[in-house]
């Protein structure tokens, strides 16, 4: 639950901030707000969520634009927040949009425009009288909803409160995400003949290595999608299958882990793998890109808008990652750095740097200070390492 700058009378941590970026964020969204201003607070958000430094400490210092994705602009309703626990614009936004209308947005494929028409339309504002009124059949009132859509979202509230109670509502650590997905990958091999997976990989955070998982994406592309669908929601993790199609199934897993599957084409595989890599910041910037060429980029590949040489509707379909970014004029970039933080403007540049790898790595070392049992402070350690 995002913390209310109204709320907010001690010293607000680097966690506290972020949460309130967060809660900012999802308002705009649900307002429809422009997306650029959504996405500088959705990583301002991640950035300050994963600092090191004591946030006051830079606020103090008058640094905070120094913060990766942290803005002039942003910088002065941090330091508000920091300095007086407010904000004006955003108290405005926490007294415009309810926190339960921001807390549905948690219910799997809930999104922000069906949470606003909800709300809007039918003064539904929090979670519980979502369940209500879906358990009343009160949501096919409105159009694009039925009685399918009223089973889904109660499904989805009931996940999202096995994860609650099995504390399972944070992202998972990516120490234990990725194994169990690798597991999950290895029995579906198993399970299957040789031929049946042409290629499978993870995708989605996991695939860019975030230190936190929300859900597990994995890709393949088989001829065979009947029986690797069948395969995969029997899997011996799987406590529930909330979705069950012919190329894409979501199943939830006994830990209250949803993991989705899908299978394409495998002239469709890179621009698929793309997609569903992500970050949803990157692949906009992406798409951008093919716009300025006269391309609409999707998770199958390129069509032709007409604006550029070539005719509208022709296709381009890539079966590599590599092959769409060079189609894009953009050196192929490591999903690590997939995060809209300048990497597509290296790519053009040809500057992207060298990440390391495991052959790098020589050795691993690591000391306490006096932020947790050590007897030495960080200054002392670092004087000491000269």
């Amino acid at each position: 639950m995002a913390l209310s700058p109204m709320d907010a009378k001690s010293r607000l941590t680097n966690r506290d901030v972020a949460a309130i970026l967060a809660g900012v964020a999802a308002r705009l969204q649900i307002l429809d707000a422009n997306r650029f201003r959504i996405i500088a607070f959705q990583n301002a958000a991640e950035s300050i969520r994963g600092l090191p430094q004591d946030i006051n400490a830079l606020d103090a210092a008058g640094e905070l634009t120094t913060i990766p994705g942290v803005g002039k602009g942003i910088a002065e309703a941090i330091h508000n927040l920091l300095t007086t626990g407010s904000d004006p614009e955003f108290d405005a936004l926490f007294a415009q949009v309810p926190q339960g209308v921001v807390e549905m947005m948690q219910v799997p494929d809930m999104g922000p425009k069906k949470a606003r028409r909800l709300w809007e339309e039918l003064g539904i504002d929090s979670v519980e009288a979502l369940r209500a009124a879906a358990e009343a059949g009160k949501l096919r009132s409105l159009k694009g909803f039925g009685p399918r859509s009223e089973e889904k979202i109660l499904k989805g509230i009931e996940l999202l409160v096995k994860r609650a109670e099995q504390g399972t509502d944070v992202r998972m650590p990516l120490g234990l995400a990725r194994p169990l997905a690798l597991r999950l990958i290895a029995e579906l091999q198993e399970r299957l003949p040789a031929v049946a997976l042409e290629r499978i990989e993870i995708a989605g955070s996991l695939r860019r290595w975030k230190e936190t998982i929300g859900d597990v994406d994995i890709l393949c592309v088989s001829a065979q999608p009947a029986s690797v669908m069948e395969a995969f929601r029997s899997l011996p993790e799987v406590a529930d299958v909330v979705g069950a199609g012919e190329t894409k199934s979501s199943v939830v897993l006994g830990n209250g882990l949803q993991v989705d599957l899908r299978v394409v084409e495998r002239k469709h595989w890179g621009a698929a793998l793309q997609y569903f890599t992500g970050s949803k910041e990157h692949n906009v910037a992406l798409r951008e890109i093919a716009l300025k060429q006269g391309w609409s980029l999707n998770e199958y590949g390129l069509t032709a808008t007409g604006d550029g040489e070539a005719p509208a509707g022709e296709q381009r379909f890539f079966e590599e990652e590599a092959e769409l970014y060079a189609f894009l004029g953009l050196e192929w970039i490591p999903p690590e750095l997939r995060e809209h933080r300048g990497e597509v403007q290296a790519a053009q540049r040809r500057s992207l740097p060298t990440l390391i790898t495991l052959a790098d790595l020589q050795g691993e070392l690591h000391g306490h200070t006096t932020w947790s049992d050590g007897t030495a402070s960080v200054a002392e350690m670092a004087d000491a390492a000269r």
